[in-house]
């Protein structure tokens, strides 16, 4: 039984039902209750991968650069929360969503389909790199020489330009510093 769990666990990433679960969990929590699920899985899957790679040098930075991928998409849906009003101010929804009460209804129901579908596209990518990733047995660190791959260059540097786009969100929205911290800390409440 125990040869069975630690089996699983080095090997979770290539199990249909990891995948699954994990998917299944990233979207239902986050878009039913709050973004600091999404996070929650994310961490869940990093505890998993620290004991799949237990005895494996530079173990933390293995981990980190395992969960890369998930980790930008997790600083995507809360760029996605900081800059929803812009980009529905981008279509003229969130002028007329103002504008009247019955309106106001209607732009709370196109912001949650929106989120959904940004959110599937999301866990879309997720499925993506399992796929890409399935029968793969180690985890490869790039060398300091810098021999990153062309997904690993994108991941890195959507992940830094979006963290950058949320810092500097106060300038390109109507959002002050206050407002920001506030979506943000909404978004990573665990209950709404």
């Amino acid at each position: 039984m125990k040869q069975n769990l630690k089996t699983w666990i080095t090997h979770h990433d290539d199990s249909w039902w990891f995948i699954t679960i994990y998917v299944g969990a990233a979207v239902s929590l986050s878009m039913l209750i709050s973004m600091f699920w999404l996070a929650a899985v994310v961490f869940a899957h990093g505890v998993l991968e620290w004991f799949a790679l237990a005895g494996k040098p530079l173990r933390f930075r293995a981990v980190l650069w395992h969960l890369k991928l998930d980790i930008v998409l997790v600083i995507f849906a809360l760029w996605l929360a900081v800059y929803m009003d812009a980009l529905f101010g981008l279509v003229g929804i969130s002028a007329a969503a103002r504008a009247s009460a019955q309106l106001s209804a209607r732009f709370a129901l196109f912001e949650k389909i929106f989120r959904a579908v940004m959110l599937t596209i999301d866990d879309a990518l997720q499925v993506i790199k399992a796929l890409l990733r399935k029968g793969s047995k180690a985890v490869q660190i790039p060398a300091s020489n810098g021999s990153w791959s062309l997904a690993d260059k994108l991941t890195i540097g959507s992940g830094m330009a979006l963290i950058v786009a949320i810092v500097v969100a106060p300038y390109l929205t109507q959002h002050s510093y206050q407002q920001v911290l506030a979506i943000l800390s909404s978004e990573l409440h665990p209950w709404p």
